[in-house]
C-alpha cells in the first residue's frame, strides 16, 4: 500500500482563523458540514464522532493535539476500517481565512482509484457547508 493524500479544494471562510478552528475542535459541529444525504447514524461528542457514509462503513473520528489556530487534526477511531488523519488547514487572509481538508491514508493503488473522487467530492462538499454555515452565522 502506498500513502495517499486526498485534499478538498480551498475555500475562503468568512470568519477568523480563531473561529474556525474552535469551530472544527467540537466534532458535535461537523453534523451540519456533512453532505446532505451522504450520511446516515450520526453519534458525536465534543471530541469523537462515528457516523457511516452511504454505501460505506461506520467511520469514526477523534480529536488530536493539532496547531491552534493553524490546524485541527482528526484521527480514524477503533471503528474505521480503515487508519486515517483527517488535517483541516485554515490559513489567515484580510476577509476570515481559507479552509482545506487533507486526509492522509494507505490506500492500494486500486482503492485510491476508486475512492480518490468520491472522497474528494465529500470533502469538497464539507469545506462548502462549513463556508456557508459561516456565512449564515456571522457571530456565532
Amino acid at each position: 500500500m502506498a500513502n495517499t493524500v486526498i485534499s478538498s479544494q480551498t475555500y475562503d471562510i468568512p470568519a477568523s482563523q480563531e473561529r474556525v478552528f474552535t469551530w472544527l475542535s467540537d466534532l458535535r459541529n461537523l453534523e451540519s458540514a456533512m453532505p446532505q444525504g451522504k450520511i446516515s447514524n450520526w453519534k458525536a461528542t465534543e471530541s469523537d464522532c462515528s457516523f457511516i457514509i452511504k454505501g460505506m462503513s461506520t467511520i469514526g473520528m477523534e480529536i488530536k493535539p493539532g496547531i491552534p489556530p493553524q490546524q485541527v487534526h482528526m484521527h480514524s477511531s477503533r471503528v474505521s476500517p480503515i487508519v486515517f488523519d483527517l488535517y483541516g488547514h485554515i490559513d489567515p487572509t484580510d476577509q476570515g481565512c481559507r479552509l482545506r481538508f487533507e486526509m492522509i491514508t494507505d490506500m492500494t493503488p486500486f482503492v485510491k482509484m476508486v475512492a480518490e473522487k468520491p472522497l474528494t467530492s465529500f470533502f469538497d462538499s464539507m469545506t462548502a457547508n462549513i463556508k456557508a454555515q459561516m456565512e449564515a452565522h456571522p457571530q456565532s
